[in-house]
C-alpha cells in the first residue's frame, strides 16, 4: 500500500516524484518584493512549495546574540544587529 496524501491538487506519494519545499527562511528579511523573487526563482528551480519565517528578533534574543559577525554581506557588527537590521537595539 502507497503511503500519499494531497497538497493543493498535488499527489504526494511513494511512486511519484519528489515533492520539493524550498527553504526560504528569512533570507527575504521582512521585504516583501525580496520575498516574491525568491517565490520566483525557487519555483524556476522546480520547487513545488517554499517555507519561510518571520521573527520579531529584539523579542527572541532579550539582549542577547552578542557573538560577532564577520562577513562582507553582514548587517551589523554581532548577530542581534546582523538578525534586526535598523531596529534599534
Amino acid at each position: 500500500m502507497d503511503r500519499e496524501f494531497v497538497i493543493d491538487g498535488t499527489r504526494v506519494a511513494d511512486n511519484e516524484p519528489c515533492y520539493v519545499i524550498a527553504e526560504i527562511g528569512h533570507n527575504h528579511q521582512g521585504d516583501v518584493g525580496k520575498c516574491k523573487d525568491l517565490f520566483r526563482v525557487a519555483k524556476l528551480c522546480g520547487a513545488n512549495a517554499v517555507k519561510l519565517q518571520k521573527r520579531q528578533q529584539p523579542s527572541l534574543s532579550r539582549g542577547r546574540c552578542t557573538t560577532a559577525v564577520q562577513h562582507e554581506n553582514a548587517f551589523g557588527a554581532n548577530l542581534r544587529e546582523h538578525r534586526s537590521p535598523g531596529i534599534p537595539a
